[in-house]
């Protein structure tokens, strides 16, 4: 027996559909809501299971569909849904002139109220203050009324005057829902994979940022922020319920659901009960990543801590850092330091501290201090000696860090590490940039490691410890590189029979720590980055370049028709893969971006012919590299919510966060539309406002 079930490609014939996922069926929404107003009360022959009960009978679909589309139910009702607002005028204000006149008054002021709710929130700044009259949004109205006689006898008037708490946080919701609507809109039936991730906010409640990655049919990836939403516990239970309740309301099926990113949480990547094996569960082809962002920072951790010099040079860095800068009279001290020091290292910036929200400032920290040498080792002197009782813990301190800074081992630590670290930085900053995708994050991984591993020769470490020594000249008080005292190991430690390698000069010291330390954060790199959601993604992509260089593609085929069937058309891939060898065949393809750079620039025309690529394409460049989108709110997030709107609704939040989120977007809502649908939720606003249309946004100051 054929199991039926809703199709959504019936949304695009039947606009009107209104599907109910909980119980498997349609209503038509026209119709509901014009029922539910008491429009349809004279109709003899409602069809209720269109109103009220809901249609599943999905054999008989298209057919039920047509017959309700031409029934007299849904004619009166689409009348009084589309026609007879744009064809008819407001019964109050064709009453009389006056009427007509101090409605067309009341719509200007509401637009001007409408306006400010709209600046406010989309420049994410408080709308609220310690009174009503105090507040930045009245403020403004007061201001722009000096300009407007009519909106100030508005904001004088007793009641009506529409600028209460509950007013704004209606307004705002239905501009939120507006900007949600366009997103959902441009995803329409578009592959998407889910970005989540969980904070703490400064009211101390637990919130899930949601963010979607969906690709378009020109190829290009868009990461859109979706909501917050405050969660009572952080367990994947939970946070799979929001998120399935989220694409439900939203009118997001999960069956297009290509992709997951999370951080390496084990309630939200755990192979047993993480959120991306109960999302597996309901869609298998939602392959999960784990943030390549976070990957590389847990990567450059293992390295640093694995490797004895780079791990004191990060400590003790850290400890300079800040001595520095939790001090505002030793930052300006260093500040008058620099100034009395030669033009170079009088232009120097100031340190740089470590972050622990953001992945790439390792490298520019160690930077900063080179640059600041001598600048600091004078600042210790005069810490010591313009002190006459310092702090005891603060002097020792002080005193460690003078004689860390005077060690050879911290010097080349410090050179060592920002040869290494400008490298994982790039990288990372690379990921970072929403147009990445998984597929080509583990591009950009590779070619690091391959830049890491051209620089472990002998020839790269000759010329780069001659460059250390250089740099040490103009710094005296820099001990002088030495040979470690000979220990032989514990003979419980000893493997074989072989001597024991003591170095016999200091190159041979630090030729060793080295090639260690890049044999490290090679291998750290390639352990963090080998996910076995790749595999996918490797599948696809050889599939095509494969094919490019004339090689077997079979197994690749095989993966595509077990894993992909429905997605991709495997009776009509073979011939577009010989036409798309044939449009790439002038240009030089090494990777999936090549590939997606290529397929970018081919016409319209040509693409049509290639309509099974142009999937795979998408398959391979809807899966997001890293969830920066979701941090990138966290910090939209603090500017929002902050200690002076600590209690802000999470309703409010969650509004203001989206508009704020989407200033483009914010900046396209149709005001009028706006205007429409807060006026339509209210008879009485109805008497007071009537029907806004364009030229209600050009108002002069005279009323016609």
């Amino acid at each position: 027996m054929q199991n039926r079930s809703f199709q959504p490609t019936w949304f695009e014939q039947f606009p009107w559909l209104h599907y109910n996922e909980q119980k498997d069926s349609v209503l038509c929404f026209i119709c509901a809501k014009q029922n539910d107003k008491g429009n349809l009360r004279t109709e003899t022959k409602k069809e209720y299971s269109f109103i009220t009960e809901g249609f599943s009978n999905w054999k008989k679909a298209l057919a039920r569909f047509k017959e309700h589309e031409s029934s007299d139910c849904h004619k009166t009702s689409f009348d009084y849904e589309v026609k007879f607002p744009k064809t008819c005028g407001d019964v109050f204000e064709m009453a009389s002139e006056q009427n007509r006149k101090t409605m067309q008054g009341n719509r200007r002021c509401l637009i001007k109220i409408i306006e400010n709710l709209q600046y406010f929130c989309r420049q994410g700044q408080a709308i609220q203050g310690d009174t009503d009259l105090e507040s930045n949004f009245f403020q403004l109205v007061k201001l722009r009324s000096k300009d407007d006689s009519l909106l100030l006898d508005w904001i004088q008037k007793k009641n009506n005057k529409y600028l209460s708490h509950d007013i704004q946080n209606e307004i705002v919701g239905i501009m939120a829902h507006q900007v949600l609507r366009d997103i959902v809109k441009d995803v329409g039936f578009n592959f998407f994979s889910l970005i989540a991730d969980e904070y703490t906010d400064i009211s101390n409640q637990e919130q899930l940022t949601l963010c979607l990655r969906w690709v378009d049919d020109h190829l290009e990836a868009h990461e859109d922020f979706l909501g917050f939403y405050n969660i009572p516990n952080i367990q994947s239970n939970t946070i799979v319920s929001v998120i399935k309740d989220a694409l439900v309301r939203l009118q997001l099926s999960l069956s297009y659901c290509r992709g997951q990113c999370y951080d390496g949480a084990s309630n939200m990547l755990g192979n047993r009960s993480g959120v991306a094996k109960h999302i597996q569960e309901c869609q298998p082809k939602a392959h999960p990543t784990h943030c390549h962002g976070h990957s590389l920072s847990l990567g450059v951790k293992d390295a640093t801590k694995n490797c004895k010099i780079l791990s004191d040079t990060m400590s003790n860095t850290n400890e300079v850092v800040k001595l520095v800068k939790f001090s505002p009279k030793r930052e300006n001290l260093l500040g008058e330091v620099k100034s009395n020091l030669e033009e170079e290292d009088a232009t120097a910036a100031g340190l740089t501290k470590f972050s622990a929200t953001r992945w790439t400032v390792r490298a520019t920290c160690f930077q900063r201090v080179l640059n600041n040498y001598n600048a600091l080792l004078t600042l210790w002197n005069e810490c010591l000696q313009s002190d006459p009782k310092p702090d005891p813990d603060v002097r020792g301190r002080i005193i460690g860090c003078q004689a860390q800074m005077k060690s050879f081992d911290f010097f080349f630590g410090l050179n060592l590490g920002q040869r290494i670290f400008s490298h994982t930085d790039n990288l990372s900053e690379s990921l970072q940039k929403s147009s990445m995708s998984a597929a080509s994050g583990q591009h950009n991984a590779k070619l690091t490691m391959n830049a890491l591993k051209q620089i472990r020769s002998d020839d790269c470490f000759k010329a780069f410890y001659e460059t250390v020594l250089l740099k040490k000249e103009p710094h005296p008080d820099i001990s002088e590189p030495e040979i470690p005292r000979r220990r032989r190991a514990p003979a419980r430690l000893e493997v074989g029979s072989g001597q024991p390698f003591f170095p016999e000069t200091s190159d041979d010291v630090y030729r060793r720590i080295y090639f260690e330390a890049l044999d490290l954060i090679i291998s750290a790199i390639s352990e963090r980055f080998n996910q076995p959601s790749f595999v996918a993604y490797k599948n696809l992509e050889s599939l095509l370049i494969n094919f490019l260089n004339g090689k077997d593609i079979s197994s690749e085929m095989e993966f595509l028709r077990i894993n992909y069937a429905e997605d991709i058309g495997h009776d009509y891939l073979l011939p577009q893969l010989e036409i798309f060898k044939l449009l790439m065949k002038a240009k030089k393809i090494d990777c999936f971006a090549d590939i997606l750079d290529a397929v970018k620039s081919l016409a319209s025309n040509e693409k049509n012919m290639i309509s099974e690529i142009i999937i795979i394409c998408k398959l391979l460049h809807v899966n997001p590299a890293t969830s920066a989108t979701g941090e990138r709110s966290f910090s939209m997030a603090r500017r929002v919510k902050t200690w002076l709107r600590a209690k802000m609704s999470q309703q409010r939040f969650n509004h203001v966060a989206i508009l704020n989120a989407h200033k483009a977007r914010t900046d396209k809502v149709r005001l009028v539309d706006i205007a429409n649908e807060f006026v339509s939720r209210n008879e009485n606003r109805k008497r007071n406002f009537g029907t806004f249309t364009e030229a209600d946004l050009f108002q002069t100051e005279k009323i016609q």
